[in-house]
Order: C-alpha cells, then sequence, then structure tokens
C-alpha cells in the first residue's frame, strides 16, 4: 500500500514523491492471546512490516503538517515579508524557516527563523528581504518530528528592489524681459522748438 509518510494516510495526488512510500500490513485477529498477539507483533517488525489494518482514508489538505499560505508561489516581494501557514503534528519538536537563491542546490539555505511552537493557521514568521539582491528565490519551511523526521514544503518568489520616489524637479519660471520704450533724443526736440519760434 502506498503512504504519505507525513500523514501516515494513503498517498495520492498532493503527496510528493519523496514523501511516498510503499508500506506492508500484518492484520491481527482480534482471537489472539496475549503471548500470540506478542509473537505478532515481533514477527511483523522483523519483516519491517506494520501490524494492523491499513488505512482507508487518503491524505487532505488540511491533513498535512506543514503549508506555506502566503506568499504564494510566484509572488513578487519586498521589504519585511509576513509568512503564514501551518506547522504542526502529533510528535512535534520544532519548525524553522529559510531561504535560498532559486536554483540553489544541497543544503544552503539561509535561516530566517526557528520556533518551537506549533501554529494551526496564522503567522509562521518575519522575512527581511532588505539587502538581499533582486531575483528568484526559494521560500522553505521545515517541520522537525520526532517520530517522522523532518517534513518540509517550500514556494519560487521573486524578490524586487524597494525604489524610494523620486519628487519632481521644480522648472523655474523665465525672468520676463522688459523692453525700454523709445523716447526722441532732447536734441532733436530742441531743434524743432527753436524753429517754430524763428517763423514766429
Amino acid at each position: 500500500v502506498e503512504i504519505d509518510t507525513r500523514t501516515g494516510l494513503l498517498a495520492n495526488d498532493l503527496t510528493p514523491e519523496q514523501y511516498v512510500e510503499e508500506q506492508a500490513f500484518l492484520k491481527l485477529p482480534g482471537n489472539l492471546t496475549a503471548w500470540e498477539r506478542n509473537q505478532a507483533l515481533e514477527w511483523a517488525e522483523e519483516l519491517e512490516t506494520t501490524a494492523g489494518d491499513a488505512p482507508t482514508e487518503e491524505t487532505a489538505e488540511e491533513d498535512i503538517p506543514v503549508a506555506i499560505t502566503q506568499p504564494a508561489n510566484g509572488a513578487r516581494l519586498q521589504g519585511v515579508v509576513q509568512i503564514t501557514g501551518r506547522a504542526r503534528s502529533d510528535d512535534f519538536e520544532q519548525y524553522r524557516l529559510e531561504f535560498q537563491p532559486a536554483g540553489g542546490g544541497g543544503d544552503d539555505w539561509v535561516l530566517i527563523s526557528i520556533s518551537g511552537s506549533q501554529i494551526t493557521d496564522g503567522t509562521l514568521g518575519f522575512w527581511d528581504t532588505n539587502g538581499l539582491l533582486a531575483g528568484p528565490y526559494s521560500l522553505r519551511l521545515v517541520l522537525v518530528d520526532e517520530e517522522r523526521g523532518e517534513i518540509s514544503v517550500r514556494v519560487e518568489v521573486l524578490v524586487v528592489l524597494v525604489v524610494d520616489p523620486v519628487e519632481p524637479t521644480a522648472t523655474p519660471s523665465p525672468t520676463p524681459v522688459i523692453l525700454p520704450t523709445e523716447t526722441p533724443p532732447e536734441e532733436v526736440q530742441g531743434r524743432r522748438r527753436r524753429k517754430r519760434a524763428t517763423e514766429a
């Protein structure tokens, strides 16, 4: 039976390949004595078989221990970003938020924050993207479960630069030009006055 190792339920389309595991189940009769039951459990353990009934329900979205609801895949981010989602399990130990440039390989993850408190549906942490180079990044949530180990989910986002608004430069008003009024020369006016006096 294919099991979703994150939930212990049947795997389906919601189950990433790395969390699908083929498991065998040993159904025990109900009329076993205590000794017979213990023997059957030991036998099942030696065969790496789960004693009991196989699950009949498939994994649903709300069954998955980890989820990032915001930011969404493909979101454009700048400044301080609030990260919301879910991080809870029966054997919860802690969760952490990490990031790395998209396409980065291996364990080159940068820690954003770590918490020992379960979150059912709320704020997981805050990511300060100031100072990062603009470009695509992977954001990852990792839950550590004592029984199931590490369970993670990631989203791909785009960090953009914060551009400060630039005030428009004021255009100076043109200085008005005052043209001088043309006045006849005094000497000419004097000649005209003398001429009129002679005629008289």
